[in-house]
């Protein structure tokens, strides 16, 4: 394996951990919603 394979492999890695990162976020803002938990900014 080059590196440049090494480089896009690891590329693609983080994109899709950010896109779940991003998902589970999402939804637990929902449920969190749902259940009625007030977050104090």
């Amino acid at each position: 394996m080059d590196a440049g394979s090494a480089l896009t492999g690891l590329l693609v890695y983080a994109v899709v951990v950010t896109i779940i990162a991003v998902v589970v976020t999402l939804l637990l803002g929902r449920f969190a919603d749902r259940a009625g938990v007030e977050l104090d900014e």
